[in-house]
């Protein structure tokens, strides 16, 4: 009984290992023999480093500038284009400050008026100190003292009114500047609102973000800063171009984490770009964390090393083919392999245990640094148009009629819609009877002070009656600048009302830009209010610019597809057997979900909006030079790279075997051609970087191995 149950146990373990160490990339695996025993198995001692290294995905981005308002505002225009360029202080938006405006004009207007009034004012009490002083006598004194007085009063009064005109006048200014938004730094729009999905933006929600292509980050592909557990790791570095350039974290403030998480959300972890490295927006690369400073030092396979007591001994293959017992001193140690400080020279042939079946047949392949991708595809596309340009209600009232629909096309002073304020008959008559009786007023004014001036002339004679015409004069002047201002504004108000009115109150809005309707919310009977979003007019769509819209591909490939190019990255166009290509500017909506910015000491979390008047997310495109498309935009082909490693080490994908390690997980090895014989060589990967014809790998090889493929 005792030696069925050694049957069955052998055969199962046999079995277990034929079928364990099985190919994993979906290719036909090669022909495998048995496995080997410790005594057949070798592999020489060489130099590397101990320790494990984990490596992350990153992204090189540029980094963004976000603006925004810190209370709500209605967005009237957005004077930035995605993929335009514009320099610091440069207008990005405008809120709808039409009032603010007319206000400023108003104030500007009033300040004019009082000071010609005062003017005029100034100069009749000179005058009538000028009579006093001519006509003396008892008392004249007391007069002069009493217009003295009168005349510091009017002088306080007057520069008090200045005063606080000018102080509106500057609120106003200051208003208004609070709707302009100004780029505080120079780069490329990547992002703009969708003003057809709402004009309202809300407190720190983003209106545009400038992008500055010529500061880098390295950021880390979904890893925020809650999730990031390298921070105390010895040596951080990519590897560009074969040499190995050590990166530090841009750090967040305390500050700005703190008000990150207060939002709920945490920034992505970024690392300054390094001096000299050859990365361009849009790359991908790895980012590699060591807990020790990586030294060269002789090391072995764990599986190579037996103990007996308190010593290490391992088997050495002598030139005569014959296997040495041979005591060895050991030093730090990693998952896969040991350091050896004395007993072994570097080139010597270590034995070690394997249960791995050898392939049979095989190629070889040797490994060396370059360009892996994995590419995405995108749905249609279509040409961009240029920012709407919103139309809202001027007035309060009722819209009677409309002349616009989604996709109509209007040219500059077409009737767009009619609305019946209910007011505009009534004020209109109002207006006009207050303009007529203050022309009849100042007639009967201008009649009475002729009248006094003639009696005041006949009791008058010489130079005395001189000075008394000349401030009659004046006074004649002020009541004209008096009138002429109170005419002035009843006409500016008559003008208002009556603009595009037929009398009835009703009121015929026109076009004042030509262009195609889009987003229209006009609805015939309702009653809106002042500022009311009624509908967007889209300008002439850009022949150089494209909006890729992402259809979900068929068959997608979640591991790996995203939806999105980085902005700098290349995009290609296949139309018609003719291809051409352009840069991604920027997107429709959000990719990055938190932007933290610092002015004036103060931390700022904002967002863009997610929300987007496109049924699918989408990004923008520039064409290069003089690249051309023909055919059906629907119809042209546009890849991108999903991901783009420039600099990394690849072998094929039918050269990696998986090796379980318990509980679950999975180790990796390939078979290494060393002397001619093949030897176990673990390496560290992620299967989701293979695109089934290579496989990027992360450590445990280096540039010249020969590996079975």
């Amino acid at each position: 009984m005792r030696w069925v149950k050694t049957e069955i146990v052998f055969f199962l373990v046999t079995a277990m290992l034929c079928m364990g160490c099985e190919e994993v990339s979906g290719r036909p695996a090669p022909e495998l023999q048995e496995p080997v025993s410790r005594n057949s198995a070798c592999r020489p001692v060489e130099r590397g480093s101990i320790g494990r290294v984990e490596t992350l995905m990153a992204a090189v981005v540029p980094k963004e500038y976000a603006h925004f308002y810190l209370s709500d505002a209605v967005i009237e225009k957005e004077e930035a284009e995605v993929g335009d360029y514009v320099r610091e202080g440069d207008i990005l938006a405008r809120t709808d400050n039409r009032e603010e405006r007319e206000r400023k004009i108003q104030l500007e207007e009033e300040l004019r008026q009082e000071r010609e009034r005062y003017a005029w004012q100034k100069k009749i009490a000179e005058q009538r100190k000028a009579e006093i002083r001519l006509l003396g006598g008892k008392g004249s004194k007391k007069k002069r003292a009493v217009l003295e007085e009168d005349a510091r009063y009017e002088r306080e009064l007057y520069r008090q009114r200045v005063k606080e005109i000018e102080r509106e006048i500057r609120q106003a200014g200051r208003d208004i500047q609070e709707g302009v938004l100004r780029a505080k730094h120079s780069g490329y729009v990547t992002y703009r609102k969708d003003l057809q999905v709402s004009a309202q933006a809300e407190p720190r929600e983003n209106v545009v973000v400038v992008a500055d292509r010529g500061q880098r980050y390295i950021e880390l592909v979904k890893v925020t800063a809650d999730k990031y557990t390298y921070t105390g790791y010895k040596e951080k570095y990519i590897i560009s171009d074969g040499k190995r350039y050590p990166v530090e974290e841009a750090a967040y403030t305390e500050k700005e984490l703190a008000a990150a998480r207060k939002n709920g959300c945490d920034p992505a972890v970024r690392f300054a770009c390094p001096e000299g490295v050859k990365l361009s927006c849009g790359d991908s690369c790895l980012v590699y964390f060591s807990k020790k400073a990586a030294a060269e030092v002789l090391a072995v396979g764990n599986d190579s090393l037996h103990s007996q007591g308190a010593e290490t001994y391992v088997f050495v293959k002598n030139s005569e083919g014959v296997e040495e017992k041979r005591m060895v001193s050991t030093g730090a140690k990693d998952e896969y392999r040991t350091e050896i400080k004395e007993g072994l020279k570097e080139g010597e042939l270590v034995c070690y245990s394997s249960g791995a079946a050898l392939p049979v047949g095989y190629d070889t392949h040797t490994v060396a640094r370059t360009r892996y991708k994995v590419r995405s595809h995108s749905g249609s596309s279509r040409f961009a148009d240029n920012s709407p340009c919103l139309v809202m209600a001027e007035r309060e009232g009722k819209i009677v009629e409309s002349a616009v629909y989604n996709g109509c096309r209007v040219k500059k002073g077409d009737l767009l819609y009619v609305i019946d304020t209910g007011k505009a008959k009534a004020a209109l008559a109002d207006l006009a009877n207050q303009i007529r009786k203050e022309k009849e007023s100042y007639r009967d004014t201008v009649k009475e002070m002729k009248k006094q001036a003639a009696a005041e002339m006949r009791e008058k004679t010489g130079r005395l009656r001189t000075l008394a015409g000349k401030r009659w004069k004046y006074e004649q002047e002020l009541a004209a600048c008096t009138h002429r201002h109170f005419i002035q504004e009843l006409e500016r108000q008559y003008e208002e009302y009556k603009k595009g009115n037929d009398g009835s109150g009703r009121v015929r809005v026109r076009a004042r830009t030509g262009g195609t309707v889009t987003n229209c919310q006009i609805r015939v009977g309702e009653e809106i209010t002042e500022g009311t979003y009624l509908f967007g007019i889209e300008g002439k769509k850009d022949r150089r610019r494209l909006l890729v819209l992402q259809i979900p591909p068929l068959r997608p490939r979640p591991e790996v597809e995203k939806k999105f190019a980085h902005v700098g990255e290349r995009i290609e166009f296949i139309s018609n057997g003719k291809s051409c290509s352009g840069i991604c500017t920027g997107y429709t909506k959000s990719v990055n979900n938190v932007y933290l910015t610092t002015e004036g000491g103060k931390t700022y979390v904002s967002r863009n909006n997610p929300e987007s008047s496109f049924e699918h997310p989408g990004y923008y495109v520039e064409l290069e030079g003089d690249g051309r498309l023909s055919g059906e935009l629907s119809e042209i082909q546009t890849t991108f790279s999903a991901v783009c490693l420039k600099d990394v080490l690849t072998v094929p994908a039918g050269s990696v075997y998986e090796e379980k390690a318990g509980k679950g997980e999975s180790v990796w090895y390939v078979w290494r051609v060393v002397q001619g014989q093949l030897v176990k060589q673990y390496v560290e990967l992620d299967r989701e970087l293979a695109n089934g014809v290579e496989q990027v790998v992360f450590s445990g090889l280096e540039p010249g191995d020969v590996v079975a493929a």
